[in-house]
């Protein structure tokens, strides 16, 4: 027998799904849960600079939470280097960015719903201190 065919049931019974054609995991917050008007971010900080993060996006047509958002007061001359990347389950890299800011995110249309993992640094000007850290996208539909 074929040592790929033994490994498949031993791969299922651990849980594992994540596939080329399905790497997006299951959101863990419903749409019915979330209160879009009360949007949820993740805060990065450092010296007097913030970075904040939206931690959902439901393209819905509503105007409300439709795209990805990021709140900051850094500017141009307060950074010397970025990076942001977001990986699905799979870990393959749907984007990324080196060196530009505002960081962007892929089109949530063209995306599956569930969770995508982030990950950014933002190297400070004057202190040449970074800023980074990581969380999760998730993407939700009604």
């Amino acid at each position: 027998m074929n040592q790929f065919i033994k490994i498949i049931p031993f791969v299922a019974l651990l849980g594992f799904s994540c596939t080329k054609r399905n790497c997006v995991k299951t959101s863990d917050i419903a749409f019915a849960d979330l209160d879009e008007l009360d949007s949820d971010f993740y805060s990065f900080s450092r010296d007097d600079f913030s970075l904040d993060i939206c931690q959902y996006i439901t393209p819905n047509g509503d105007n409300v939470n439709d795209t990805f958002k990021i709140v900051t007061n850094l500017l141009k001359g307060d950074y010397l280097s970025t990076s942001f990347r977001v990986v699905n389950a799979c870990e393959d890299i749907i984007h990324v960015e080196r060196n530009t800011f505002p960081f962007t995110f892929p089109d949530p249309n063209t995306l599956e719903d569930g969770q995508y993992e982030f990950t950014l640094s933002v190297q400070l000007a004057e202190s040449k201190k970074m800023i980074s850290g990581s969380g999760i996208i998730r993407i939700l539909r009604k």
